[in-house]
C-alpha cells in the first residue's frame, strides 16, 4: 500500500517535494541515517495568538539519527541525533529582520541539536524526546515532536516541532520560537 506525502515549507519561496511512501515499519536492528541535503528545510517561527508574526529560513549543516537497536538482549545499542544548523539564517519574512535571530551570537557559530537517548521507535508515528540546543554560551532543554514516515528500507521523512525559549535582544522576547524543520534522511552506506 502506498500514499504521497507532501512537505510543505511555509516561507515565501514555497519549495513542494512529494515523495512516495511505503506502509512498512522502521529498521528492527541499528541503522545510521544523514540528512539529504537538498531535502532539508528549517525554521523558527514566532507566533502569538496562533497567527505567525515573522519566520526565518535557516541552513542545515549535517543532521544524522541512530535508530537503536531494538530489544536489549542482543547487545543493545542506545539511539542518538545530532543536527547542526547555521546561526546565519538565509532569509526572514520581513525585510530586514535577519539580525533579530540570535543577534547577540556571532555569524560563524552553529546551533547544536542533541538528543542523546532516542528511544525505541518501530513503527512510522510520532515520539517525543528531550532535545539540548546550544549555540555560542547559550543552551536549552528543548521537548521535541519527531513524525517519521518510511519512504522505502534505505530512506525516511522526519518532521521535527518544539518551542525554544528566546535569547535576549531579539523581536518579541516573551514569545517563544518554535522550530520546525522537515527532513529526508537516508541510510549511511
Amino acid at each position: 500500500m502506498t500514499a504521497t506525502t507532501r512537505l510543505l515549507p511555509r516561507i515565501d519561496d514555497e519549495l513542494t517535494t512529494e515523495i512516495e511512501v511505503v506502509n512498512a515499519a522502521l529498521p528492527a536492528q541499528a541503522s545510521d541515517f544523514e540528512v539529504v541535503p537538498d531535502l532539508c528545510v528549517v525554521e523558527g517561527v514566532v507566533k502569538a495568538f496562533g497567527v505567525s508574526l515573522w519566520r526565518v529560513r535557516l541552513r542545515a549543516i549535517s543532521a544524522r539519527l541512530r535508530l537503536p537497536v531494538v530489544g536489549a538482549d542482543i547487545g543493545a545499542t542506545s539511539g542518538r541525533f545530532t543536527a547542526h544548523v547555521s546561526a546565519r539564517p538565509q532569509f526572514a519574512s520581513l525585510p530586514l529582520t535577519l539580525g533579530w535571530f540570535l543577534p547577540s551570537v556571532p555569524r560563524s557559530e552553529r546551533i547544536d541539536i542533541v538528543v542523546a537517548e532516542f528511544p525505541d521507535v518501530t513503527e512510522p508515528g510520532e515520539v517525543d524526546v528531550l532535545a539540548t540546543v546550544s549555540v555560542a554560551e547559550y543552551g536549552w532543554e528543548v521537548p521535541l515532536r519527531f513524525r517519521f514516515v518510511v519512504v522505502d528500507e534505505d530512506a525516511l521523512v522526519v518532521a521535527i516541532t518544539g518551542a525554544v525559549p528566546r535569547a535576549a535582544g531579539g523581536p518579541f522576547p516573551a514569545v517563544p520560537m518554535r522550530i520546525d524543520a522537515a527532513m529526508e534522511l537516508r541510510r549511511c552506506e
